[in-house]
């Protein structure tokens, strides 16, 4: 190792060290974002309650008509299906490039085939 080699060592671990501590910084901003906004939340709902506790009472009452439970039902449902479908993407993906690597590899034994799936992955090609 030469020594510009050993300066870009260098160079390569303080820019891992600064992006780790960019990392932390950037959840320590975001957790601390997430508490004062639930801060300003209790704050109001003490405020409104000092002031007449009847609002409470009807804050409940909006809150429970809305069916929050149920948007997140539906919101997380979407969520995870989302996830599902990306990672299914990326399957059929890696499937493609694989099948594509196999046949350059296989390219010259056409009866030797590792894996029976078409080349897009998806359903056996006999």
């Amino acid at each position: 190792m030469n020594k510009n080699e050993l300066e870009l060592r260098k160079l390569s671990i303080q820019a891992g060290n600064f992006a780790a501590g960019m990392h932390v910084f950037q959840h320590f901003i975001t957790m601390l974002t997430i508490g004062g906004c639930l801060f300003l939340v209790m704050h109001g709902l003490q405020v409104m309650v000092a002031s007449k506790p009847e609002s409470l009472n009807s804050l409940a009452l909006v809150i429970e008509k809305l069916q929050i439970n149920e948007v997140f039902g539906y919101l997380f449902g979407c969520i995870g299906g989302l996830g599902w479908y990306g990672e299914r993407r990326g399957k059929q993906r890696a499937y493609r490039e694989l099948g594509k690597q196999r046949a350059a590899t296989e390219q010259s034994d056409p009866y030797h085939s590792s894996s029976e799936l078409d080349p897009n992955g998806l359903t056996p090609s006999k």
